[in-house]
């Protein structure tokens, strides 16, 4: 699945052109991997319209890379990436010099063809080598290893992914499409996502805990009630109340409102699900009496974690708007 990158630019302003030396790719063994692109700041102008990554790399192309200036570029197909490393880390190597590509043992002058060739085996080895990607064909996640990230081999591989897509050629085609958006700033339908893909069984096992999701019969479940005496006054305020936070109970179940259970859980106890042993006590909703005139916001104490909702409250949409107001505006703990 190939997904549309666009990126923002202004709309009023052209892109500036920026000096080759000011647009670096450095391999250098003191050099910060964030440094990969410097950009100099006076020349940038700051995004805001949508541009797409295809207009943007052919303009970077257009801008820095040499059409008269040519390296010569060995490789041995048997060890291919192995050739390309040696290639880009040569002290004459230049990112923006065209590459043209001499495979040994071959008679072929690079009209295209070879490089265009080169590239598309060198993305094929990035895939399946040195252990910095996992899972299925076409489904691949970046390894946890820490000696991998001591060596340098993500930023390495980073180094010859630029490489292609800068002179024209492909880049990986093995990462999870979700994976991929989330990269790119786009936000996939991560319900739909099939932990199984995952190569780790833990980490399998984790995202399926993170998936689930508090149900509203489960969330009422954790609460108990303190009511006033019944027949009083005050319990028949507290019933209205009751019947419009399951109202909202029910927008939340139906997922018309951006409010969660999980908001809900944290404002009153600080924790989004109940703990393995439990909570030490059964969380309450307790009431409190809306002084006339006023507007009081429902308020809890995580410490007690105890809800506190107004009495009379007859109109679910007032109370959602208040409780969405209570959870936003949160100071943290204590009472708020």
């Amino acid at each position: 699945v190939t997904f549309q990158v666009f990126y923002r630019r202004s709309r009023l302003e052209p892109l500036d052109r920026v000096p080759d030396n000011d647009f670096i790719i450095d391999d250098s063994e003191d050099g910060e991997e964030d440094d990969m692109f410097d950009i100099s700041s006076e020349n940038v102008v700051i995004p805001l319209e949508e541009v797409d990554l295809c207009t943007i790399l052919r303009t970077f192309k257009e801008e820095h890379i040499s059409d008269d200036q040519i390296s010569i570029i060995c490789i041995r197909r048997r060890k291919l990436l192995e050739s390309a490393i040696k290639a880009i880390s040569r002290v004459t190597f230049s990112w923006t010099d065209l590459p043209q590509i001499e495979f040994v043992g071959e008679d072929a002058d690079d009209m295209g063809g070879p490089q265009r060739e080169f590239f598309r085996l060198l993305m094929i080895e990035l895939q399946t080598s040195l252990g910095i990607f996992e899972g299925k064909a076409g489904q691949v996640f970046f390894t946890y290893d820490q000696a991998a990230l001591e060596q340098r081999k993500y930023f390495k591989r980073g180094n010859l992914i630029a490489w292609s897509i800068a002179h024209g050629g492909p880049c990986i085609r093995a990462l999870d499409p979700s994976l991929f958006q989330l990269m790119c700033g786009q936000e996939p339908q991560l319900e739909q996502f099939d932990s199984h893909v995952l190569p780790d069984p833990d980490v399998q096992s984790k995202l399926k805990q993170e998936k689930k999701s508090l149900s509203k019969a489960a969330f009422k479940a954790i609460f108990s009630y303190n009511y006033s005496t019944r027949g009083s006054n005050h319990r028949e305020a507290e019933e209205d109340t009751i019947f419009s936070w399951e109202m909202v109970l029910n927008m939340i179940e139906d997922k018309v409102t951006e409010l969660r259970f999980e908001d809900l859980l944290i404002f009153v106890t600080g924790a989004d699900e109940v703990p393995a042993l439990g909570f030490p006590r059964k969380p309450r909703i307790d009431f409190y009496e809306q002084e006339a005139g006023q507007r009081r916001l429902p308020y809890t104490s995580t410490c007690a974690m105890c809800l506190y909702l107004p009495r009379g409250i007859t109109e679910e949409d007032k109370l959602h708007e208040m409780l969405f107001q209570a959870t936003r505006d949160s100071l943290g703990f204590g009472k708020v």
